[in-house]
């Protein structure tokens, strides 16, 4: 059976006229959009009985989009492809396969699949309430000419209450800055884009003056491209760390020192060689004989919460577990089966840094 379908696939790359292949390429240049080159057949392997067979163009359009979402480029896919081929005994020089037409293929099928992708979004949420959500981060982009440089990303995706637990991501585009000016310009080009403009009846956002600005923040400039009103939810978590941030300041007596803390850094830079974790019976942790009744009553109490929230496993999240884990180590003072983590970001954007570097400050005060 196998010696007779492997004479049904002899021959298709069997070229014996140059002519042929030279045919093909114009026929192929004059019109790419209708590339349909032969179906590559890989010889069978006796030992694993395993027949491989696809149309080269197909093979390129289904694989593009992982090797998009992947980051690897056209060099990479088209070198992955060659070594592909030649492994199944293909004749490179005897294919129209060059990195080009790999780039060629990969764009229009990456194009198709976003214009499907925003036909079928858009589709689903016309006619629904939305609420939109943003937020912009910078982050390191290598240039065509090698070049490392900081630029700012906006990510915009919605929701609504009349589709439950469904998140629909409109997009991460490049915006100018963070300014409210240029976020609102970014978010509308985009939701005209789904063409939900109407659908849209509020916005979450931060707290910070760029977004939630009474006078040129996000959602003003917003609402003065749609020509109407929204309806404000700012994020809860970031509400409420307003007000931790207060308190933090309050207490230490300090303000912001910008986007990192110096503090932070000293600690994040000699805790690999403190050893911490192999001194961890030194470790100052809650003073229950002087502490006030009101105070030690308000700490048993967190224990309760703590402890019920690492049963239920609340907090999954690794910032969140971590905060619920180091909060246990300073009341309780038990160190079975604990390890203090690495501190990571030393900014001050969130009061989850902040907390979990005060509490490793404090707790390793002796070390």
């Amino acid at each position: 059976r196998l010696k007779k379908e492997q004479e049904s696939i002899k021959g298709l790359f069997d070229y014996t006229d140059d002519s042929q292949m030279d045919a093909l390429s114009e026929k192929s240049d004059e019109n790419h959009d209708d590339i349909r080159d032969h179906d590559f057949t890989a010889p069978i392997n006796d030992d694993d009985n395993v027949v491989l067979r696809f149309n080269i163009n197909e093979m390129l359009e289904k694989t593009s989009i992982v090797f998009q979402r992947y980051n690897i480029g056209v060099g990479a896919q088209t070198a992955v492809f060659a070594s592909i081929l030649n492994a199944g005994g293909a004749d490179l020089s005897k294919i129209r396969f060059s990195k080009s037409k790999v780039n060629n293929i990969r764009t229009k099928a990456l194009n198709e699949e976003g214009s499907n992708i925003k036909k079928d979004i858009s589709s689903r949420l016309k006619g629904h309430k939305l609420q939109l959500h943003a937020d912009t981060k910078e982050v390191s982009q290598q240039d065509p000419d090698g070049m490392i440089r900081k630029v700012e990303r906006l990510a915009v995706n919605v929701t609504s209450p009349e589709i439950p637990n469904e998140d629909f991501l409109l997009g991460v585009v490049p915006v100018n800055s963070s300014k409210g000016c240029d976020v609102a310009e970014g978010v509308y080009n985009l939701i005209v884009k789904f063409n939900l403009t109407d659908e849209v009846v509020a916005v979450c956002t931060d707290t910070t003056a760029s977004m939630s600005g009474i006078k040129s923040g996000f959602i003003v400039r917003l609402q003065q491209l749609l020509g109407r009103s929204v309806l404000w939810t700012l994020c809860r978590r970031h509400s409420s760390e307003r007000h931790v941030k207060k308190a933090l300041g309050f207490l230490s007596g300090e303000g912001t020192f910008g986007p990192t803390h110096p503090l932070y850094l000293q600690l994040k830079k000699l805790w690999p060689d403190a050893g911490i974790n192999d001194k961890l019976d030194q470790l100052t942790t809650f003073d229950w004989g002087n502490k006030p009744e009101f105070i030690k009553r308000k700490a048993k109490e967190a224990i309760v919460i703590l402890r019920k929230f690492k049963e239920d496993k609340s907090f999954p999240r690794s910032d969140y577990k971590e905060l619920v884990d180091l909060s246990l180590l300073y009341l309780t003072g038990e160190i079975t089966d604990v390890r203090l983590l690495q501190p990571g970001a030393a900014h001050e954007a969130r009061f989850m840094a902040t907390q979990l570097y005060t509490f490793k400050l404090v707790m390793t005060r002796k070390n």
